[in-house]
């Protein structure tokens, strides 16, 4: 799993670019972003494997991304009916969006 946070750049990702990784690969999904003067900026993202779900932040102080939360915590994902695998995503959602309000000031656009 740690492949998939070194694969991605050690910065936030334009939002461009977070579009064209989710239109490419669609277990990527864009959660937040954040308005910069760089223009809009990705700071979290979901990635849907099989087996689990992880959200990705990237943590400035450190210049990288960082794993925030894996789901189910127990089990895998596809194993589970389809009820508990969309609880599942809500509930990781809501771990990215408390991670970004924890770490970021400014006006923080939800995704998804």
């Amino acid at each position: 799993m740690s492949d998939i946070v070194d694969s991605l750049p050690s910065r936030p990702l334009k939002y461009k670019t977070a579009a064209s990784l989710a239109s490419a690969d669609e277990r990527f999904v864009p959660v937040s972003a954040l308005d910069t003067s760089n223009g809009k900026l990705v700071y979290t993202m979901l990635y849907e494997g099989k087996e689990r779900l992880t959200g990705m932040g990237y943590d400035e102080s450190a210049d990288e991304w960082v794993i925030v939360s894996r789901r189910p915590d127990g089990g895998v994902l596809e194993a589970i009916p389809e009820k508990e695998q969309t609880q599942e995503r809500k509930a990781l959602k809501d771990d990215l969006r408390q991670w970004t309000k924890a770490n970021y000031d400014g006006e923080i656009e939800y995704l998804s």
